[in-house]
């Protein structure tokens, strides 16, 4: 089972800190000290002013009250009543963008303080539009506004007060998510890859690498309503973009699980599971040893038994590895001296299957190189399975640290294998 990777509506900005940040003035914005008798002249029209001078002392004199600070919101309600009446007052006067402003500066402060989210939302919705804010400030009011409205399932607006963050220069990595989110969390699956590409496509043309959130949410989605076409495009880019043991061990899952494959492909997928040691369990040991095949491959059976024993992913006690390790063990000696002739044989004329199987064998003790030239020449005769050589060819090629040849390789791979030449090619692309 795949890790959840977003958690829907989390709150990507704290009303507590922005609150902070406004009384303190810390955004250019100063709501806790009285506004001197020129700047509100200069500043606001004049019916506006008058009255929220009067909301401004309301608004001091509760918090000057004893038992203000320690109150709930409801005791701050109460002390607010005369500050809250004053600003309804205010409300109808204002004319002006500075009046905007400034009427939500207490809109935000009163209704935060108060419990009163309609209030708070009011004021931050105010702020924005008056078009007085500093550019950062204005990006993560409108953050908040997508949130709130994502709570209040009015997903057009979330969208477009994302989008009008995006816009401001936002830097928090997962705003550009929640648009999508928008339309995801409305049933448009359609709408959401599609926004999410655009914001792939955005920042690689800005020269930037996509948030990893963009990947993790697009393959979620993709992952739990079984679109298989999207779940392997993003998990492949995000253990590409973001290599880790997570990533590869995701986007390997994603692969077993949506990608049709047959016996030789998953036991090409299950290799790259060994070499970013992603085990998790010991079915996936029992699979990659049913397509390896103790008889065919003991030398690669071995190695993943003892893997297994090396990572605590098995017991030493348990009898049906054991029992694998034994048949394939004592096969080791006589496969690998099997091997030097059937390749001579290859050089002489022998088939592809004989080839790749040559190929598999040199693999499966760690030669590389002559892996390499058994594959290489399984792909110049007839009948080759030319996808499964070339699978292999770029194995062989990572093995031995020739990573940008391996990608050439991987990138020319085609059909239902090329899922599994796409991880490996993450896998090359960051293995160097």
């Amino acid at each position: 089972m795949m890790t959840r990777l977003f958690k829907r509506r989390s709150r990507m900005v704290s009303h507590g800190a922005l609150g902070l940040a406004l009384a303190m003035g810390g955004a250019g914005i100063a709501v806790s000290a009285p506004a001197s008798a020129a700047m509100v002249q200069e500043q606001m029209s004049n019916d506006f002013q008058k009255e929220i001078v009067a909301v401004q002392e309301a608004y001091k004199a509760a918090q000057e009250n004893p038992g203000y600070a320690n109150a709930d919101e409801a005791g701050k309600a109460q002390m607010l009543r005369t500050a809250t009446s004053a600003l309804q007052t205010a409300k109808g006067k204002v004319k002006n963008a500075q009046d905007r402003l400034y009427y939500g500066q207490f809109a935000y402060n009163i209704g935060k303080d108060s419990g009163n989210a309609a209030l708070e939302n009011e004021g931050l919705t105010s702020m924005l539009e008056s078009g007085q804010l500093e550019q950062s400030t204005a990006a993560e009011i409108a953050g908040v506004l997508g949130q709130n409205a994502m709570d209040a399932d009015d997903y057009a607006t979330a969208r477009r007060y994302f989008q009008q963050s995006v816009e401001l220069g936002s830097t928090e990595e997962s705003i550009p998510v929640m648009i999508a989110e928008t339309y995801f969390s409305a049933g448009d699956s359609a709408g959401g890859f599609s926004a999410l590409d655009a914001q792939i496509a955005a920042a690689r043309a800005a020269g930037t690498l996509p948030a990893d959130l963009l990947y993790k949410r697009g393959m979620t989605v993709a992952y739990e309503e079984e679109n298989a076409a999207k779940a392997l495009a993003y998990s492949s880019a995000l253990a590409r973009d973001y290599p880790n043991d997570t990533n590869y061990g995701d986007a390997i899952v994603i692969v077993r699980e949506f990608a049709d494959l047959d016996t030789d492909g998953m036991l090409d997928i299950l290799r790259l599971m060994y070499r970013t040691n992603t085990y998790k369990q010991s079915f996936d040991l029992a699979e990659h040893i049913e397509a390896a095949n103790p008889m065919r491959r003991p030398g690669e059976v071995v190695a993943i038994i003892d893997r297994g024993y090396e990572k605590g992913i098995i017991e030493r006690s348990d009898q049906a590895f054991a029992t694998w390790r034994s048949e394939a063990a004592a096969r080791v000696d006589e496969d690998r001296g099997t091997l030097a002739e059937a390749a001579a044989d290859v050089r002489a004329g022998g088939n592809a299957g004989l080839a790749i199987g040559t190929g598999d064998g040199y693999l499966g003790y760690g030669m590389a190189a002559e892996a390499e030239e058994m594959y290489r020449a399984a792909l110049t005769k007839p009948g080759v399975n030319t996808e499964v050589a070339m699978i292999r060819l770029g194995i062989a090629l990572v093995d031995q640290g020739k990573y940008a040849e391996a990608s050439e390789v991987f990138a020319k791979v085609e059909g239902a294998r090329k899922a599994v030449a796409d991880v490996w090619a993450a896998y090359a692309a960051n293995a160097s």
